[in-house]
């Protein structure tokens, strides 16, 4: 008989402090029942028609060089894809298969800033008419003024993740190399003033934190700073510094016996040029499912060979076959002790 794996579907590294629930209050019993279907999916084993969530990268180019990003170390190693912005045409595409599918969120990054692409209000606004529930991005915040606030905003963005690091100056432009601090909280400000002033208090914003060797001190200060201000505070460890405060490397790390990961019955990443991927942090592309532009993603998401494989994998508990899999900071046994930190 086969085994039966443990089932572990969380990321220890990643840890929140929730601040606000007024967003929540406001969103309808469509949104609470895609929530629903993101936690069962998983622990079923349901596979969808189409993915509940896409990354949706609607562009590769950024316009600040963070020291810890998956994209400046992509860039420094020469292997970046080729950059640019996706059609507006291969977006709606993927918006049009997904919806009557039960595409239910979409967040519009995945290695870019996306506030760079010129139609991102056009995108957000496109996709809510077409009745995707949940439309997110993250961004570092350096481009959006006042005036792209509430065009976002009067499109009908659903949520929006500021990534931020610091609130010390130098810190922050220190990891964060191209941003200066003062517009990163005069934009932040004016989004959420905006979102006060139009009536959009469901709209979800949260702030979000690594942790590493320049901040490591600083996260009272920011929790202080910001859980006033916005519903959500999430920080994480940056994997390169817990393998290196750990004395060892990516391969020598304690790994967890059994993992099932969740994201391979809930979400898909199209890239930019239309590859789509498995996995929210194979910016290599090791996992490579195929390309939105030939194939239709429901196809990818059901039947291609290593979106199966992976499935087969993780249910059987045999995770480490696949060494992308065995490699990720999700299936760390445990993270030193010294970074876990607990939240009242």
């Amino acid at each position: 008989m086969p085994r039966t794996p443990t089932q572990t579907f969380v990321n220890k590294n990643l840890h929140s402090s929730a601040c606000s629930n007024q967003w929540l209050e406001g969103r309808d019993e469509a949104y609470k029942a895609y929530r629903r279907n993101w936690h069962e999916y998983p622990k079923n084993r349901h596979l969808s028609e189409f993915p509940l969530h896409l990354d949706i990268d609607v562009t590769n180019l950024c316009n600040l060089r963070c020291t810890m990003c998956a994209r400046t170390i992509l860039n420094h190693e020469n292997a970046l894809p080729e950059l640019g912005y996706m059609d507006f045409g291969l977006f709606t595409s993927l918006i049009d298969q997904g919806v009557p599918l039960g595409l239910a969120s979409i967040k519009l990054n995945f290695l870019g800033e996306p506030l760079l692409h010129p139609r991102i209000v056009d995108m957000v606004a496109y996709a809510k008419q077409a009745g995707v529930i949940d439309v997110m991005f993250n961004t570092n915040a350096m481009l959006l003024t006042p005036s792209l606030s509430e065009a976002l905003l009067r499109a009908g963005l659903d949520s929006i993740f500021f990534s931020v690091d610091s609130v010390v100056k130098e810190t922050l432009e220190r990891i964060r190399v191209g941003a200066r601090l003062e517009t990163v909280l005069e934009n932040i400000h004016s989004f959420l003033e905006a979102r006060k002033r139009l009536g959009r208090a469901e709209v979800q914003v949260g702030v979000n934190m690594v942790l590493m060797e320049e901040n490591k001190d600083e996260l009272d200060d920011f929790l202080a700073y910001w859980r006033p201000l916005v519903d959500r505070v999430n920080w994480s460890h940056d994997h390169h510094y817990i393998f290196r405060s750990a004395g060892a490397s990516v391969d020598e790390c304690a790994r967890l016996e059994e993992f099932c990961c969740a994201q391979l019955w809930q979400r898909a990443i199209v890239c930019v040029d239309g590859e789509c991927l498995p996995c929210c942090l194979d910016a290599k592309r090791e996992l490579s499912v195929g390309n939105a532009k030939t194939t239709p993603v429901s196809e990818l998401w059901t039947s291609s060979p290593m979106f199966e494989r992976l499935r087969r994998l993780h249910s059987g508990g045999d995770y480490k076959a696949v060494p992308t899999c065995r490699r990720c900071v999700f299936t760390l046994a445990d993270i030193p002790p010294y970074m876990r930190r607990e939240v009242e």
